[in-house]
């Protein structure tokens, strides 16, 4: 079995939080690391830093990577290409059962629903956000199999996030034995 779990939701929502409390759940569930994570946008921050480019989160950076992005993908599709061949890496040579890949365009989100089997999750944090940029902003125009809410503590959000996780094993009746 093999499933790619696409990740989406706007800035500071919790999607690397909710990755982190699902990998760290299931590991101590199965005693096996069986999931890691990637993004559309990993090769691109990677030029962007040789660029100048310092890690930042604010609206201007998140422009200029949302436009090298677009540069990258109509030059040569770089993103989407090493994006395939890191999810073909972890399927084919670790064997891993899970990725999971953080994706903002609906794009690449149906590009990779006809390249593997997908379920997108949206992780929701309260009221949308402007981000002047189409990656940020449009990521409510999309249908998505699952929507996490992570309205409350980080407390209700690990309960939330291992109840769904529980459901999605439940689903490829995949619970471990306790």
């Amino acid at each position: 079995m093999f499933k790619v779990f696409i990740l989406n939701g706007q800035g500071k929502s919790g999607k690397d939080t909710f990755y982190n409390i699902i990998s760290q759940y299931d590991q101590a569930l199965y005693d096996n690391i069986r999931m890691t994570k990637t993004s559309m946008i990993d090769r691109t921050k990677e030029i962007a830093q040789r660029c100048g480019w310092h890690g930042g989160k604010d609206l201007k950076d998140r422009e200029f990577l949302f436009n090298l992005k677009q540069l990258l993908s109509t030059y040569n599709d770089l993103p989407y290409f090493t994006t395939k061949t890191t999810i073909n890496y972890f399927k084919n040579s670790l064997n891993l059962p899970f990725v999971f890949v953080d994706a903002r365009e609906a794009k690449d989100i149906d590009r990779l629903k006809k390249d593997f089997p997908c379920t997108t999750i949206l992780i929701k944090r309260g009221d949308s956000k402007i981000f002047n940029n189409p990656a940020d902003d449009d990521v409510l125009n999309y249908t998505y199999d699952y929507v996490v809410e992570n309205n409350g503590s980080l407390e209700d959000f690990k309960e939330t996030c291992h109840t769904f996780w529980n459901a999605i094993l439940n689903e490829f009746d995949i619970l471990p034995k306790v």
